[in-house]
Order: C-alpha cells, then sequence, then structure tokens
C-alpha cells in the first residue's frame, strides 16, 4: 500500500474535489499545466463530492460541521490520453492549508485511488502561497514522482517552459488574493 508514514501526513481514500474550471486559469507548463483556482468550499460543496464518489453513508460528515472555506489553490496537471488530470495539488486556504498528493490506482499496483495529504503549517513553514510556490519551483520532480508520475518528473528538471510559466501562474494567485471573485 503505497503511504508515507510522516507525522501530520495521512492517506485518505477520499479524491479531492475537482478544480473549477470557471474559477482556474491554466497556464501551460511544459510537460504539466499548472491551474491557479480561487477555491471557494462549503458544505453543499462537500457533501456533493462524497455523494458521487459513492462514500458509505458512515463516511459522509454531517453538513453541521463542514465549514466554508476559501484561498488559492495551485492544481498541478499531466496529460493521460488526452485528458488533463490532477496529480499535486496545494490548497492555500485561510484556515486549512495543506496539499495533496493524489494517486490513482493506474499508476500503482495492487492499490486503489487514494490521495495522501499533509498541513502546511503557517507557524512553521511561513505563509502558504509563498510555500506553494517555492515547492512548485524546487520540489515538483520528488512530488510527481512519489504521486506515481515519475516520468514526468524527469521532464520537469531542467524544462524552460516550466520555468517560465512558474512566474504567470505567482501573478495569478496573488491577483486573486488581492481581489477575491467571491
Amino acid at each position: 500500500m503505497h503511504e508515507m508514514r510522516i507525522p501530520g501526513v495521512r492517506r485518505v481514500e477520499i479524491m479531492p474535489i475537482p478544480p473549477i474550471d470557471d474559477n482556474t486559469e491554466y497556464f501551460p507548463a511544459g510537460p504539466v499545466t499548472i491551474g491557479v483556482e480561487w477555491r471557494h468550499l462549503d458544505a453543499e460543496m462537500v457533501m456533493a463530492e462524497f455523494k458521487k464518489q459513492n462514500r458509505p453513508k458512515e463516511e459522509i460528515p454531517d453538513p453541521a460541521h463542514v465549514y466554508t472555506e476559501e484561498g488559492v489553490s495551485f492544481h498541478v496537471m499531466g496529460d493521460v490520453d488526452g485528458k488533463m488530470v490532477e496529480y499535486i495539488r496545494f490548497d492555500c486556504l485561510a484556515e486549512g492549508p495543506h496539499y495533496h498528493y493524489i494517486c490513482y490506482a493506474r499508476d500503482f499496483k495492487d492499490d486503489t485511488n487514494h490521495a495522501i495529504v499533509g498541513g502546511i503549517d503557517p507557524l512553521a513553514d511561513g505563509e502558504a502561497i509563498p510555500w506553494a510556490l517555492e515547492r512548485l519551483e524546487t520540489r515538483l520532480p520528488k512530488m510527481l514522482a512519489f504521486a506515481g508520475r515519475g516520468d514526468l518528473a524527469s521532464q520537469i528538471e531542467g524544462s524552460a517552459e516550466y520555468k517560465a510559466a512558474l512566474p504567470n501562474a505567482a501573478a495569478r494567485a496573488k491577483s486573486l488574493v488581492a481581489n477575491p471573485p467571491f
């Protein structure tokens, strides 16, 4: 079973809510695409996603305990048979910033679709957006390899297109923080 044994990082069998295209600007970045989204989550959206994934009734949270959250998300996507598929996400949300390795059964022998989620500690790590941008710049190949896409990882290293896209993604995130759409 694919997992990471680090305190504060956990495997979950629930796949994250996909990016909402109307709220996301996509930046081609060589072997990947980086989506920058203003993410607004509320109980209705979370409940709909749990039901869409056919989660067992006991896993569906009480809507009264799901709080509204918003902020910038960075989505790292790769092509699979002509379709963009998300592999890494940084949710730089106001109350609960975190990141996801999004893993698919097709990339891991004898495993299921799953995500590995870690928190971003604002006290130890600093603000979430600069932290995420630093990871996109310096750690993405290792992160993609862990998410099962070593092929994309090797293509990013030294990619001029990838390096050129990062300032555009950063500028979009800054713009969204300055002028949230919701």
